[in-house]
This record gives structure tokens, C-alpha cells and sequence, in this order.
């Protein structure tokens, strides 16, 4: 079977089994990477804006352009220091062993959220990996989140994401011949 992805026969991707986040600070720039704890999927789609033009007495020409992707995160582990960084706030920590607790509030009525970068990999059928590499994030949207009897916490955070001025694209799918570490920006291997 052919490769879906690229040239390098990675296989077929299967099993999300690490994703980042890291703080987007300028273009190409990005602060200290953390661990988006327990991932469970990550999606992205292409938002394609299109029009038509008449003439002629029907259509003479049709333009069609990728200006921006939607994406999702989803994970069951919590962590306070990637939730920070995605909403702009700050943890609150404090006591002493064995009474020790960090601490998020939502973000007060008009704070900014920021831009952020995300990181995610899966491995393949073939041991390899497929990264996917989103530069320029920032939340849509935060899901719900679930807790319940007998369920494990899940979250989702929607976002949209941007090119990085001339860096990077809104997402791209990088391919390893060799499986590699997550690491923002993403690894692209030369020799």
C-alpha cells in the first residue's frame, strides 16, 4: 500500500502518543514546551474560503483559498501550567508537603488570550511518526468539561490557527523516516 502522507513510507498513523504546547511569542519564536497530559486526539481542518464567478450564462471561473485552519485538542490528564499558557492566566500554589495545591481560575471577562503552538505525534504502522505541527494557535473555544462517576476527565480546547507570517503554514504534517521526540518548533531532520 502506498504511503498517504509523503515520499518516506512512514505507513499509517495510529495512536496519538505525545503532543506540546508551547507560548507563540514572535514569529518563529516560541517559549519553554509543555506536556499536554494524557492526549487523546488532536484535529485540524482547513478553512477554505471560495467563490464563484458568472459569466457567460453560468460559471467562468471558480477561486478557491486555505486562509486559516479549525482545530481541537482533546485530553483526559489535567494540567495547570498548559492551561495557563493557553488562556493567558496564572497558577496559584501554595502550602507545604503534604498539603500542597496549584490552583486556575478562568480568565477574568475580557482578557486576551494568546497565541500558542502545538505539537502532536503518532506512530505508524511501519514505527515511524507523523507529526503535525500547528505554529499559531489561539482558543475558539473551551469545551466542556466532564466529570462524572465511573468517566475519566476530558477536555476540549478548539482553536483556530494561523500562518506564522513567512515561518511556517497554518498546519503541516511532517513525516520521520526515523520516529523523533515531539519538540516545538518541529524537528525536521537533514541528515
Amino acid at each position: 500500500m502506498a504511503d498517504i502522507w509523503s515520499d518516506i513510507d512512514a505507513g499509517t498513523p495510529f495512536n496519538l502518543v505525545d503532543c506540546k504546547i508551547a507560548l507563540w511569542t514572535a514569529e518563529g519564536t516560541f517559549d519553554t514546551a509543555e506536556d499536554v497530559p494524557a492526549i487523546t486526539g488532536i484535529d485540524i481542518t482547513p478553512n477554505v474560503v471560495s467563490g464563484q464567478g458568472p459569466g457567460d450564462g453560468g460559471i467562468v471561473s471558480v477561486a478557491s483559498f486555505v486562509e486559516s485552519a479549525s482545530g481541537s485538542m482533546k485530553f483526559t490528564g489535567i494540567s495547570i501550567d498548559m492551561m495557563a499558557i493557553i488562556t493567558s492566566t496564572t497558577k496559584k500554589s501554595g502550602g507545604t508537603t503534604p498539603n500542597r495545591y496549584e490552583a486556575l481560575s478562568l480568565a477574568s471577562v475580557g482578557t486576551c488570550m494568546p497565541y500558542f503552538a502545538i505539537c502532536g505525534r503518532s506512530t505508524t504502522d511501519q514505527c515511524k511518526d507523523v507529526h503535525v505541527w500547528i505554529p499559531k494557535a489561539k482558543i475558539e473555544s473551551l469545551g466542556a468539561v466532564t466529570l462524572g462517576k465511573g468517566v475519566y476527565y476530558e477536555a476540549v480546547v478548539n482553536f483556530i490557527a494561523l500562518a506564522d507570517g513567512t515561518t511556517y503554514e497554518a498546519a503541516e504534517w511532517v513525516t520521520h523516516e526515523t520516529a523523533t521526540a515531539v519538540t516545538i518548533p518541529v524537528t525536521y531532520i537533514t541528515s
